[in-house]
Formats: structure tokens, C-alpha cells, sequence
């Protein structure tokens, strides 16, 4: 490689590379000589230093440079040409004084600027690099401001090891030991400074040192503190010049010279050694054989730096520890720091930023990698195997619906998630993929590109200058053709799907379309189809069904009997009225006037009515039949006109109901009269048709049946060919075989009864007698009658058969030692001392008992029932109790069970129920506990010997998860025992005592000692067992309250300064008070002296500058707002609890009362209201804030954040896909989700915006006029559509709500109180009430109730509390948790012993056992304890928090245990306040100490939790 440099002189410089020498030959006009050049040099941020001969460098000038006269210009080219050259770098002050800033230099291309065509400077004309790395913890000794003896404050305890180690090792002495060696090594992270102090006496030999620098740390090691430490950079290389620029310091600007050992010593030329000229940053030689600078190392590219997270070592590159990061050209491990970014984000000068899409980053990453070409990752990726396939190719960018093609005018690369606008006055394709797709445009706005040019933009549609097409104006919105922006959109009079007319707009009809503005309708393509008020023809779809047919869900469907359709149609239209046409009629010109009119049909001699339960319309040419169990009157003419049938086939219609048909008639369902058996022939009572209708084979006084002709009973009689005999009026008797009424006479006892020697008697079970008869009639076989029953009619087939009884739940088996017959309604018992088996039949089935009462039969004999059981006589088995109820042994019948005094696991004494202890269990109501087997245990309160197992532990100790542990002091346990049982008040035993025997009476109970003067309790602290004679103190750092028991009562001190110990834990002392550490209670500030919450001292205590009420600002005091209460000179106001509000100006909490409307509602005079759209409340407000202007919200919205900017205009609404109109009866505001509803009977047109577009409807029929609109008529009337009021149903008639005609008016099934069901009438329940033939029964308004049967609202009254509430003075309170109450209670009954319930529960059943104890709740593992900062009460399924910033124990059981917290997360609790958890450590809020990270793993200071926690190579010294 060669360089010519031109001198003035005229003299030419061929600068040549031969190896590592470089040779310089001079031209002189025409002769060359050549002479080596042995004192050029390289340095960190030098230019080649060179001597011509003869020319001298004079001293304070560069080498090669100098005066206007004699330099020679290195820049200048052949042709005149001056390059630039960058000025000295100015260097801008450090961002921070420690921890690591960032300092930025500076520097102009003007050294000189470039001329005569010169090339620009090259380089950055900034840098910037970090500045003051050492740690802000670290202090050094110059800091310390005293002298450096062992005690130097600040400086810590490796410092003063250091100074103790190498103090009388002197600066002059020729090498440090081995011991102060590694002392200094150890302290070098904390103190760099030392590294120079290290360099010149630990190693000597290795480089040589700056004496000047490190003579001052000599000193203090030695003990030599004269002179103060002054305070040095880490690396202390580099020493001010006059102008304060980095100047190279000259111990380090050695740099080693070409050619060294080359001409040394006798050339002309000298080595150049002055100051450089401080230009861009140096530029390592290249190639194989350059040498490197101390930064670099040799490749055979040339020198390179190490790259980032690494450092120089050996001639090679060194990866930093794991978690740690370097900058590029890092030289030592020193240089190597904690990652201050996990993976997945970046450094940036404001700290850690995420990666972004399609790219990720490793921990400690100063960038972010790209994902390869094609391929993207999600936001904060970690590695490039995060990187995937792009599933949007160049072009699109990705949607939650999927890939969406860039629009005109952007585009974008593979697997974008958003398009890029193309630069200004630049156009593309839809669909680009780069910025190079962008062109100039060709087509000016309004106008766009086609194949055959520029085309304008039609109606309503715009474009900016290039565009490829236009865009459509916003729905509901026109523009003039050409416009060029959407400013040109302006609201159209008619909605799309609408056309103009002289009277408003109309909605275009089927097969037509519109856009908005559009003054007429377009028709569809040739067999096209659409829905009325399409909006372009894009709606017109092929029509799926031709005409004279309909489409739907299963297919095209004929259109029917004087209907008609046209291709494509999705329903048919009905011919006009009074004409007809036939099936599959295409058009209303195949309407033709009827030949009959509606309810007749067509034959061949004429038109004929139709029938009972049919109907037709007009021209039919026959009746269609109603629906099954309808029916219809002749001539009816719709199917409107069936009706369900009040009367089954066999019956007929009268004023008082339903009327069987007698004999010799028939009828169908339905009718109104039953037809007459043609003449000589017979039917039974109750045919149905007169197919029933038989030719009489029996004279009078007879009746027909399957068997032949009978006679007529007693008290009957029938003519002649009846098929049933009809019976005597009502106490009226005839003899056997009468065949006339005329043979009836009054009978001298009643029916149902029957005559004997002293008189009347009622006929019993299965019997029946008609009036004046002389003995019952037995039921037929398998039937059964109450007693005193009349007819044969009251036998009904038993529901029971024999060996079981009838009961309101259902057959139910006769117990042993009874019977029945089929149908009764109990059973008979066995004689006494028999017995028979459960479902006896008979008395036959009673048999004399083996076992006695209160006994069963086994193999091995009778057993005594045990307890809680019973038997009768002769019984195989004993019977339990039912649940909760017991009896002793030996008991007889149900009778002796009574409701038990004690749960299973107690047991019955004098003074009520005790728990069964250790090894013992009972069942419910036992009068005394069983003993486990031998060598086997129980936990105490075992309800079964399933609870015993085999004891793991002797007696005297307890099973714990860590194995047997020895009971303490003043408990017992027997062998086995899972807990120590305590002894008796007052009374003491020794650890380890086995029983309640070796319990003593002590002379002192726990917690105080006996004094001269008597017990004392024991102070705070302090604890004692009971009979101490002194109070043991609690542990170091420990506390107890006064009068604790036992060590256990010790803890660690929780409460710091400024709060107080209660049973619950700390509580902070409020407002006007304060305390030190670890005290029980608070004192209180002086008169008209106040303090803040947390106050720690008197000193805290200020005169009040602010009332009750209010709080100081830096303006000074201001009254507390809505919802918040402050004491006399508070700094700031208290937040009422949630749910709760005050007055603004409130003074406590009494002040807060629980808001009478959530969050979302306000109060109203009818209640509380919630916020409509685009408004929000608080908590108890009484009204409700508008969102900004052009912002909307969800009806029921709780604060500002809730409001959004509003995507859709008013009469449409949000969908997935976009803005759809509102349809027709609905209307919106602007930017809500969804549309209202008009009010019943209202109407609008499609899109309205407000409710004030809904207009009444004419009212169909059904309903009825009102001011309020359209009302329907109600149960028992019926109106023609447009009626303003609606008809009363004739008396004793019924109609369902919204009938339409007299015709749906039938006669009543069910009178008042009840309605019609499918098994018959039912009675109204509780809080509903009905009319007279009602179909269902109607609810009493909101809060009233009213008794089962109610005829009218009138009997429902306000009930005072519902179900699950009680009355209070204030109003209706919801039962807490264990409680419940039925409507109307004026207190809450409590749930039973060990039950439980939610709040609000409505009736016992509501209570169940509770599995778990306060403290716990359930899980499926089983009852677990709450943790910290939360609370339970007995049997909860779940923990309830704390209140923000309030803390609790583990197993804590209400919000009372919630204390306020009185640290933060982050942070933990001293003596003198709040601490920050350092670094690798965490706390949650209200904690006393910081959790460690797992090993290898760091944190941040300040961190929260163990997610903060990240792996990490952590610091030597910490």
C-alpha cells in the first residue's frame, strides 16, 4: 500500500506499508530519493506522525504539520481538492452522578471544511458514551469528610479490612502481600479507584503504573491521612489539556511504534511523541498482520473490538457471567454489569422498553433483533425461535378477523400488523408491498385511474389525488360526483334502502335497492331478488323460488288458497278481500271473486256452511278442520275462530259448565247440545258419536250391559232399552227395577248413608249408598270410595294397592306388624303380641311375635334395638330415628324418638352437652361417649367407632406433620391424641402430662405471677404459665401484651412507631395521636394540637391549622368533598367505605351512610335509575355525568374511563363487522352498541335517532287506544283492530288477553283464585291473584304480597321485607351470613348450632353443616386456611380480601382483623419507618421483612413480588 502527500515545497511523499515499516520517498522535479521513515507511530486516536528531511518539527508543533509555511498538508489532493476534517470532540456534562449516565460529545466538520469538491467528513459527528458507572451505594473515602483511620464513617467494613490489611504496607515498598493483594482485589468493584493502587504494588512487573495517582491511596492504606483523598475516575487514563479536552495521558500514549527496534537509536528521524490531533476516533489498521490497540484484537480481518456482552482477555473474547452485559470493546470483566432489562425489551435512555412486533431481545439487550424475513413474533418475544411464519403476507396486514389487504396508497411488508401511508403526493395499489410501489399520482383528487384513464368519482364516493378507486361516502351520507374528500359527505334526506317522495321518504319495495339521497329506487337484475330496503345491488340475490312460491327454512313452499307470490318472494300475499285464487297463484291477477263466502265451502248443489270445528275462507271449496281439541262454531271462518273445547266429546256446553250427554245421546268435543239416538235405538250416558247409538234389547227397569241386561239398584230406575239406569233425585229412593221417575219417594236417610236398628249410619271405606237405602254397595273390585260416598260414581280405582296406604306424598308401604287392603287410606295394626311383615295384606297375615317390642329377630336370637332405634313386636330389624331425633334402647314405636340435646360427638350431662373427648366417639343424643378399641384413638368430638384408628403417639404428646410432639405446659393428651387437651381454668400441669389428673390448681393464673402482695399480671413483653413466680421476657425484638401466657403469645414486634398492638394486630394510631414502637396504646396530642394518622412522636403534634371537615393544601385549607370526612387538622380526607357517601365537609365516618344507588344509577324520586348511554355515576350520586362531547359509554357506565370516542353515528350501532343502521321501530344516539326499542305500539323508520321518531301505531286488534299508546286488552274482554276500548266478555264467559273478537269468549272452567291447567284448576299461589276462568295466574306488583286463592290485585298488600330481609328503623336490612327469614320478618332467625348460611337466605333449608371454621374456607383437598390479607367467617367457600392498603394474619375471621398497612409492596417496616427492599429481594404490602430470590436469580430494588425475581449472575460483593 502506498499514500503520495505533496508538501509546499513542491516535494512528493510516497508513503509505502513494507511490513511493518513504513518507507518515504521524496520526488524533487524530476530526481527521487527514498528514505525510511522510523518514527511513524499509531495511537488510540492519532494520525500518522511523520519527519521529511529538512524539515524540522519545531517543539510544541505536530509531527507533519505546522505553520502557513512549512506544513504539509495530508488532506489536499493532486487536483486542489480539500477533504473535511471534524474539529475536537466537545464533551457535554454526565446525565448522573453515579449508577451509570450517559455523556454526549460533540464536534463540527469545519477542521477545515471541505472545498473544491472535498469529501464531507466521515465519522458521526456525535457520540455518546457512559459516564460515572460506580454505584450509587458506594461510598467512597473522600466522601466521608474525616480521616482515614479503621473507624471512617461511610466507608463500611471492606474498607476498614482493607485498611487494617495493607496499612503499613507504604507506597515505597516494592510489592503488596499476598493478603493485603487479595484484600484490595476483593474491594476493586466497590472502589475503583484502587485499581491503580493495585497496578502499582500488586503488580509491578505487569505495567507501569501512575505513581502520582495512586500515592494518595498509598497514604491512607498506610495511615497516613494528611492529605484528603480526592476523588478519581475508575480508570484514572486521562489528564486535561488548557482547553479542557481529553488529552492522552503520557504513560498511555506509549504506543507501540512501527518499526520498533528498526534504525533505533541512529536515524535521522526522531520518534514524534507530542500531543495528537484529537479527530474522529481512532481507526484500527486492517488486515492480518496490523497491530492492535489495547481495545482489539488481532482477526484475519484486521483488528476488531469485542462485541457486546463480552470483554478482551488473552488476546480473545470473554463471554460476561451469566445475566450481565458490556458495551462493544469492553476490556475486562469490570466492564461487565447487571442486565437492567429482562428478555424480551430493550435499554433505551428512559429506561426499558418492550420489544416490538416481529422482533425479541435476550435479557440485558440494549436492541432488538429482527424476526427473518417473513417471519413475525408477537410484542416482547425472547428468542428467535419466538419468530414464526407470517401468517399476512407483503401486502396485508394481520386483523382479529384475519389478513386485510393494504388499502390505495400504503402498503406493507410480510406479516405486518398495520399498513404504511405512502409519502405525500404519492400513490399506490391496493396491495403494495413496499414503499418503492409508491408513485407520483397520476390522477388529480375526485378523479381516479383506470386502464383507459382518469375517471371521475360518481355520486357520493370521493377520492385524493391518485387514488386507483373511490371511496364511499360515510352510510347515511352523499356527495356530488368528483368530490375529493370525505368533507364533501353531507347527510343524506333518505337513508340508503330509501327513496324521496312528496311526503317524506319511503323504503324501496322488494327486487329495489338505493343508496342514500336517492330519489328513486333501482330494480334488480332479471331474476333477481332482494329485501325491502336494500341499499345497492349487491343485495339482489337469484331468486331461490319462482313464483306462486315462498321461501323458507326448510325450502320453497307453495304459496296456498288465495295467496299469490312473485319469483323470489319470502312470503305470499293474500288476494283482496270477498276474492279467491288458487294454490300457487303467481300474481293478484289470479285473484278472482269467491263463488262463497268465508265459513261456507262449495259443492255440487251449492254453497253449504261449514260444520262445527271447521272453518274456510272465501271460495273454498271445502272446510279445513280446527287444530285437535279445538273447536269452532258453524260458519267459521278462520282458523282464529277455533277455540280450545271447554267440553270433551260425550258432553255439551250449559250456563253452568259442562254437561254430560245422557242416554240415548251423543256429542263431539265441543258442541252445545247433544243429538238424539235415531229412533228405537239406545246409547249410554256420555257417547261420543252415534256410532254409540245401539239397537235397545231391555225393557224397562233394566239397563244393558257387557253381560246382558241388568236390573236397575235401589234408588234408579230406566226406561226401556237404557244402557245405564238414572238415579233418584237427591234423598229421594226407589226400589230395584223401578222404570220411572214417578217410582222415586224421600227416603228417610240421606245417601252416603244407610238404615239400622238405632238409626242412620255413614257407609265406610269402599261403600256407597243413595239416599233412603237400607245398606251400602261395595265398591267393584280394585276401586275404592271415602267413607259416606253416594254413588258408585265416588268409587275410583285405588291408587294404592293392598299391604300399602295412601299419603299427600304418595302410596306408602305398611309398616311391619300392620296391613291393608287395596285403596285405603291407612293401615289396620295386628292384634296384640302378633306381628307381620311390612306390605301385609291382611289380618291373616299377623302372626303370633318371637321378639318383643323394642327387639329384632337375629340368627343368634332377639337383639335389643340400640339407640336411637326401635322395633315393634316381632320385628327382623330396628328403625332409626328420623334425622335429629333420638331414643334410648330398647325403645318400641316411632313415638319414643324425640329430638335430640346433643350432636353426634357429645354426649348428655347435668349441665347441658359435652363433647366426647380423646378416644371416644358417640352418636346424636347418647347419654354417654364409647370408648375406642384398645390401642386405638380418636380426635376428640368423633361421632363413630369408624373414627377410631390405631395411635401413632403416646400418651402425653400429639400428632403433628412433623411427627409426635410432647404437650406443654398445662395440657394433657392420652395415647393417640391428635391435639392436647388444655387444663381447667386456673389450674396447671407439667409438658408431657397424659391426663386431666395431673392438673393442679395453680396459685396465679397465666400471665401473672404471685408478689408479696398477690398475683400480678405480667407486663408487656412478658409471659407466664399459670403458678409462675416471675414473668419470663419475650425473646430480643420480640413483644406480647400484657397478661400473654406463653411464648407462642410473643411476636415479633409488628407494630413500628406511629401505630399500636390490638388482639387483631397493628393498628395505626388515628389523626391526633402517636406512638412509639412496640406500644399497646396511643397518646394523644395536647389540647388544639393535631397530628397526622401514623404520628410517631409529640413532636408530631401541631396546632390545628384546619377544622373538622377539611384539609390544608399549599393554598390553604379545603373542605372535603363528596364521600370523604377529615378530623380536626387532617392534611387530607378519609374515603368513606366502599358503597358508602357523606356531604362533602364531613367530619368521620359516622358521617358516611351506605349510598343509596351503586355505581353506574342515581336517585331518583322512584328509586334509583341507572345512567342511560353516554353518561356515568358514582357510588350514590343523584345524577349522572355526560361524557365529553364525542364520546359515548354503555348504559350503566361508573366513571369517565368508561366513555370512548363514538365509532357510529346516531341511528346506527357497533357491530363486529362495523356500523349497521337501526332497523325499522328503534332508534340510537350517537356511538352506542346497540338500539333501543320504540315503546309498545310505536313505530319508526329505519335509522331514527331518538326516541321523539317513535310515533303510535292505529293498534291492532287485541289492543286499544290510550294516550300512553296501544294497550292490550286484558283477561275477559276483546277488541277489532283500532278500537279505543275493549269489550266485556258476556257474564260467566272467559277470554285469554288480547283476544279479538266475542267469539274468543267461552265459558269459564275455573272460578276466581284459580287458573286452567292440564290436569284441571289450580289454585293461585302465594303473592298471585286471578279472575274467574283465568289461564294463569298474574304476580302482585314488586314488594306486595298476597294469601294462595287471591281473586284480585286488591288483596295484595305491601309485604314489609322479602324473604331473606327484616324490618329495621331504617328501612329493610338483608339477613347476614347464618341467619335467614321468610316475607315479612321483623328479625332474622338463626341458623342451628354448627349451620351456616349465605346472607340473605330464606328459609332453614338454607342452613348446612359448616365444614370449615372461620379462618378457612372450603376446598376440594379440604378446609384450607385464609392467607394473609384476607378473612373468612365459619363455612365460606372462599377468602374475602382486605381492603386496598388494609392488611391481615393468616386466618383471620372478619374485616375487623383488616388493619391498615403500614408499608407498601416493596417495601418492608424498621424501627425508623419504611425501608425499600433492596436488590435481589421483594415484599408484598405490610410486610416486616423482604422475601429473598431463589438462589441465581435477581431483582430490582423496590420489587413487589417473586415475578420480579429474573435469573441473573449476582454481584461478587452485595
Amino acid at each position: 500500500m502506498s499514500v503520495q502527500i505533496r508538501s509546499d515545497k513542491g516535494n512528493m511523499l510516497v508513503l509505502c506499508v513494507v511490513g511493518l515499516v513504513i518507507l518515504a520517498t521524496t520526488t524533487n522535479a524530476g530526481d527521487e530519493e527514498t528514505t525510511p521513515f522510523t518514527a511513524v507511530s499509531f495511537t488510540h486516536a492519532s494520525t500518522y506522525a511523520y519527519t521529511i528531511p529538512g524539515e524540522v518539527v519545531k517543539e510544541g508543533q505536530k509531527s507533519g504539520s505546522g505553520n502557513e509555511k512549512d506544513k504539509t498538508t495530508v488532506e489536499e489532493g493532486l487536483d486542489g481538492k480539500v477533504n473535511g476534517r471534524y474539529t475536537r470532540w466537545k464533551l457535554g456534562e454526565c446525565s448522573a452522578t453515579c449508577g451509570g449516565g450517559k455523556q454526549t460529545g460533540t464536534r463540527t466538520c469545519t477542521n477545515p471544511a471541505p472545498s473544491n469538491g472535498g469529501a464531507d467528513c466521515a465519522g458521526p459527528a456525535t457520540k455518546t458514551k457512559r459516564c460515572n458507572k460506580h454505584s450509587c451505594d458506594t461510598v467512597f473515602c473522600d466522601q466521608a469528610k474525616e480521616k482515614c483511620d479503621e473507624d471512617v464513617k461511610g466507608c463500611g467494613k471492606p474498607y476498614t479490612k482493607l485498611i487494617k490489611t495493607c496499612r503499613s504496607e507504604r507506597f515505597d515498598h516494592k510489592t503488596c502481600s499476598d493478603e493485603c493483594k487479595t484484600a484490595v482485589q476483593s474491594s476493586m468493584m466497590l472502589y475503583p479507584a484502587l485499581e491503580e493502587y493495585f497496578k502499582c504494588k500488586c503488580q509491578p512487573k505487569a505495567k507501569k503504573c501512575k505513581k502520582e495517582k495512586c500515592k494518595f491511596l498509598s497514604a491512607c492504606l498506610g495511615g497516613e491521612c494528611d492529605e484528603k483523598i480526592k476523588e478519581k475516575k475508575p480508570k484514572g487514563n486521562k489528564k486535561k489539556d488548557e482547553d479542557g479536552d481529553d488529552e492522552q495521558d503520557e504513560s498511555e500514549s506509549s504506543s507501540t511504534s512501527f518499526g520498533k527496534g528498526v534504525g533505533r537509536g541512529k536515524g535521522r528521524y526522531k520518534k514524534v511523541n507530542k500531543k495528537k490531533e484529537p479527530t474522529e476516533p481512532p481507526t484500527e489498521p486492517e488486515g492480518p498482520d496490523a497491530i492492535c490497540s489495547e481495545a482489539t484484537f488481532l482477526t484475519a480481518a484486521g483488528c476488531q473490538p469485542c462485541g457486546k456482552n463480552s470483554y478482551l482477555s488473552n488476546g480473545g473474547c470473554v463471554s460476561c457471567p451469566e445475566g450481565m452485559i458490556s458495551e462493544v470493546g469492553s476490556t475486562s470483566e469490570n466492564d461487565c454489569v447487571f442486565a437492567p432489562c429482562s428478555a424480551g425489551s430493550y435499554m433505551t435512555d428512559s429506561g426499558c422498553q418492550q420489544c416490538g412486533d416481529n422482533s425479541f431481545s435476550a435479557a440485558g439487550a440494549y436492541s432488538c433483533s429482527e424476526c427473518p424475513d417473513d417471519m413475525v413474533s408477537a410484542a416482547g418475544s425472547t428468542s428467535e425461535g419466538d419468530c414464526v411464519y407470517a401468517p399476512c403476507s407483503a401486502g396485508s396486514f394481520m386483523t382479529e378477523s384475519g389478513c386485510q389487504q393494504c388499502g390505495d396508497n400504503s402498503f406493507s411488508a410480510a406479516g405486518a400488523s398495520s399498513c404504511s401511508e405512502c409519502p405525500e403526493d404519492m400513490v399506490s395499489a391496493a396491495g403494495s408491498t413496499s414503499e418503492d410501489d409508491c408513485v407520483y399520482a397520476p390522477c388529480s383528487a375526485g378523479s381516479y385511474m383506470t386502464e383507459s384513464g382518469c375517471q371521475q368519482c360518481g355520486d357520493n364516493s370521493f377520492s385524493a389525488a391518485g387514488a386507483s378507486s373511490c371511496s364511499e361516502c360515510p352510510e347515511d351520507m352523499v356527495s356530488a360526483a368528483g368530490s375529493t374528500s370525505e368533507d364533501d359527505c353531507v347527510y343524506a334526506p333518505c337513508s340508503a334502502g330509501n327513496y324521496m317522495t312528496e311526503s317524506g321518504c319511503q323504503q324501496c319495495g322488494e327486487n329495489s335497492f338505493s343508496a342514500a339521497g336517492a330519489s328513486l329506487c333501482s330494480k334488480c337484475p332479471e331474476d333477481m331478488v332482494s329485501a325491502a330496503g336494500s341499499t345497492s345491488e349487491d343485495d339482489c340475490v337469484h331468486a331461490p323460488c319462482s313464483a306462486g312460491n315462498y321461501m323458507t327454512e326448510s325450502g320453497c313452499q307453495q304459496c296456498g288458497d288465495n295467496s299469490f307470490s312473485a319469483a323470489g318472494a319470502s312470503s305470499c300475499s293474500k288476494c283482496p278481500e270477498d276474492m279467491v285464487s288458487a294454490a300457487g297463484s303467481t300474481s293478484e291477477d289470479d285473484c278472482v271473486y269467491a263463488p262463497c263466502s268465508a265459513g261456507s265451502f262449495m259443492t255440487e248443489s251449492g254453497c253449504q256452511q261449514c260444520g262445527d270445528n271447521s272453518f274456510s275462507a272465501a271460495g273454498a271449496s271445502s272446510c279445513s278442520e280446527c287444530p285437535e281439541d279445538m273447536v269452532s262454531a258453524a260458519g267459521s271462518t278462520s282458523e282464529d275462530d277455533c277455540v280450545y273445547a271447554p267440553c270433551s266429546a260425550g258432553s255439551f256446553m250449559t250456563e253452568s259448565g259442562c254437561q254430560q250427554c245422557g242416554d240415548n245421546s251423543f256429542s263431539a268435543a265441543g258442541a252445545s247440545s247433544c243429538s238424539e239416538c235415531p229412533e228405537d235405538m239406545v246409547s249410554a250416558a256420555g257417547s261420543t258419536s252415534e256410532d254409540d247409538c245401539v239397537y235397545a234389547p231391555c225393557s224397562a227397569g233394566n239397563y244393558m250391559t257387557e253381560s246382558g241386561c241388568q236390573q236397575c239398584g235401589e234408588n234408579s230406575f230406566s226406561a226401556a232399552g237404557a244402557s245405564l239406569c238414572s238415579k233418584c233425585p237427591e234423598d229421594m229412593v226407589s226400589a230395584a227395577g223401578s222404570t220411572s221417575e214417578d217410582d222415586c219417594v224421600h227416603a228417610p236417610c240421606s245417601a252416603g248413608n244407610y238404615m239400622t236398628e238405632s238409626g242412620c249410619q255413614q257407609c265406610g271405606d269402599n261403600s256407597f249408598s243413595a239416599a233412603g237405602a237400607s245398606s251400602c254397595s261395595k265398591c267393584p273390585e280394585d276401586m275404592v270410595s271415602a267413607a259416606g260416598s253416594t254413588s258408585e260414581d265416588d268409587c275410583v280405582y285405588a291408587p294404592c294397592s293392598a299391604g300399602n296406604y295412601m299419603t299427600e306424598s304418595g302410596c306408602q308401604q305398611c309398616g311391619e306388624n300392620s296391613f291393608s287392603a287395596t285403596g285405603v287410606s291407612s293401615c289396620s295394626k295386628c292384634p296384640e303380641d302378633m306381628v307381620s311383615a311390612a306390605g301385609s295384606t291382611s289380618e291373616d297375615d299377623c302372626v303370633y311375635a318371637p321378639c318383643s317390642a323394642g327387639s329384632f329377630m337375629t340368627e343368634s336370637g332377639c337383639q335389643q334395638c340400640g339407640d336411637n332405634s326401635f322395633s315393634a313386636a316381632g320385628a327382623s330389624s330396628c328403625s332409626e330415628c328420623p334425622e335429629d331425633m333420638v331414643s334410648a334402647a330398647g325403645s318400641t314405636s316411632e313415638d319414643d324418638c324425640v329430638y335430640a340435646p346433643c350432636s353426634a360427638g357429645s354426649f348428655m350431662t347435668e349441665s347441658g352437652c359435652q363433647q366426647c373427648g380423646d378416644n371416644s366417639f358417640s352418636a346424636a343424643g347418647a347419654s354417654s361417649c364409647s370408648e375406642c378399641p384398645e390401642d386405638m384413638v380418636s380426635a376428640a368430638g368423633s361421632t363413630s367407632e369408624d373414627d377410631c384408628v390405631y395411635a401413632p403417639c403416646s400418651a402425653g404428646s400429639f400428632m403433628t406433620e412433623s411427627g409426635c410432639q410432647q404437650c406443654g405446659d398445662n395440657s394433657f393428651s392420652a395415647a393417640g391424641a391428635s391435639l392436647c387437651s388444655e387444663c381447667p381454668e386456673d389450674m396447671v400441669s407439667a409438658a408431657g402430662s397424659t391426663s386431666e389428673d395431673d392438673c393442679v390448681y395453680a396459685p396465679c393464673s397465666a400471665g401473672s405471677v404471685m408478689t408479696e402482695s398477690g398475683c400480678q399480671q405480667c407486663g408487656d413483653n412478658s409471659f407466664s404459665a399459670a403458678g409462675a413466680s416471675s414473668c419470663s421476657e419475650c425473646s430480643e425484638d420480640m413483644v406480647s401484651a400484657a397478661g400473654s401466657t406463653s411464648e407462642d403469645d410473643c411476636v415479633y414486634a409488628p407494630c413500628s412507631a406511629g401505630s399500636f398492638m390490638t388482639e387483631s394486630g397493628c393498628q395505626q394510631c388515628e389523626e391526633n395521636s402517636f406512638s412509639a414502637a412496640g406500644v399497646s396504646l396511643c397518646s394523644e396530642c395536647s389540647e388544639d394540637m393535631v397530628s397526622a394518622a401514623g404520628s410517631t412522636s409529640e413532636d408530631d403534634c401541631v396546632y390545628a391549622p384546619c377544622s373538622a371537615g377539611s384539609f390544608m393544601t399549599e393554598s390553604g385549607c379545603q373542605q372535603c368533598g363528596d364521600n370523604s370526612f377529615s378530623a380536626a387538622g387532617a392534611s387530607s380526607c378519609s374515603e368513606c367505605p366502599e358503597d358508602m357517601v357523606s356531604a362533602a365537609g364531613s367530619t368521620s365516618e359516622d358521617d358516611c351512610v351506605y349510598a343509596p344507588c351503586s355505581a353506574g344509577s342515581f336517585m331518583t324520586e322512584s328509586g334509583c335509575q341507572q345512567c342511560g348511554d353516554n353518561s356515568f355515576s358514582a357510588a350514590g350520586a343523584s345524577s349522572c355525568s355526560k361524557c365529553p362531547e364525542d364520546m359515548v359509554s354503555a348504559a350503566g357506565s361508573t366513571s369517565e374511563d368508561d366513555c370512548v370516542y363514538a365509532p357510529c353515528s346516531a341511528g346506527n350501532y357497533m357491530t363486529e363487522s362495523g356500523c349497521q343502521q337501526c332497523g325499522e321501530n328503534s332508534f340510537s344516539a350517537t356511538g352506542v352498541s346497540s338500539c333501543s326499542k320504540c315503546p309498545e305500539d310505536m313505530v319508526s323508520a329505519a335509522g331514527s335517532t331518538s326516541e321523539d321518531d317513535c310515533v303510535y301505531a292505529p293498534c291492532s286488534a287485541g289492543s286499544f287506544m290510550t294516550e300512553s299508546g296501544c294497550q292490550q286488552c286484558g283477561e275477559n274482554s276483546f277488541s277489532a283492530a283500532g278500537a279505543s276500548s275493549c269489550s266485556e266478555c258476556p257474564e260467566d264467559m272467559v277470554s285469554a288477553a288480547g283476544s279479538s273478537s266475542e267469539d274468543d269468549c267461552v265459558y269459564a272452567p275455573c272460578s276466581a283464585g284459580n287458573y286452567m291447567t292440564e290436569s284441571g284448576c289450580q289454585q293461585c299461589g302465594e303473592n298471585s291473584f286471578s279472575a274467574a276462568g283465568a289461564s294463569s295466574c298474574s304476580e302482585c306488583p314488586e314488594d306486595m304480597v298476597s294469601a294462595a286463592g287471591s281473586t284480585s290485585e286488591d288483596d295484595c298488600v305491601y309485604a314489609p321485607c322479602s324473604a331473606g330481609n327484616y324490618m329495621t328503623e331504617s328501612g329493610c336490612q338483608q339477613c347476614g351470613e347464618n341467619s335467614f327469614s321468610a316475607a315479612g320478618a321483623s328479625s332474622c332467625s338463626e341458623c342451628p348450632e354448627d349451620m351456616v348460611s349465605a346472607a340473605g337466605s330464606t328459609s332453614e333449608d338454607d342452613c348446612v353443616y359448616a365444614p370449615c371454621s372461620a379462618g378457612s374456607f372450603m376446598t376440594e383437598s379440604g378446609c384450607q386456611q385464609c392467607g394473609d390479607n384476607s378473612f373468612s367467617a365459619a363455612g365460606a367457600s372462599s377468602c374475602s380480601k382486605c381492603p386496598e392498603d388494609m392488611v391481615s394474619a393468616a386466618g383471620s375471621t372478619s374485616e375487623d382483623d383488616c388493619v391498615y398497612a403500614p408499608c407498601s409492596a416493596g417495601n418492608y417496616m424498621t424501627e425508623s419507618g419504611c425501608q425499600q427492599c433492596g436488590e435481589n429481594s421483594f415484599s408484598a404490602t405490610g410486610v416486616s421483612s423482604c422475601s429473598k430470590c431463589p438462589e441465581d436469580m435477581v431483582s430490582a430494588a423496590g420489587s413487589t413480588s417473586e415475578d420480579d425475581c429474573v435469573y441473573g449472575k449476582k454481584n461478587a460483593i452485595s
